[in-house]
């Protein structure tokens, strides 16, 4: 959900509030930055794919 949250543009005080409110679970800002950094590369790289032409 983190990364989803994340490649949907939240930035990681917002996933953080956004999980405290909808799933009671409190993470920290530094947890949150962890696991958004693990996957920078790969949400650069999709966020820049080319779209299918509709």
């Amino acid at each position: 959900m983190i990364i989803s949250l994340y490649a949907g543009g939240m930035t990681v005080r917002d996933i953080e509030h956004h999980l405290a409110r909808t799933l009671g679970v409190e993470l920290s800002h530094d947890t949150i930055s962890k696991i958004t950094d693990a996957v920078l590369e790969e949400v650069k790289a999709w966020q820049s794919r080319p779209l299918d032409p509709a």
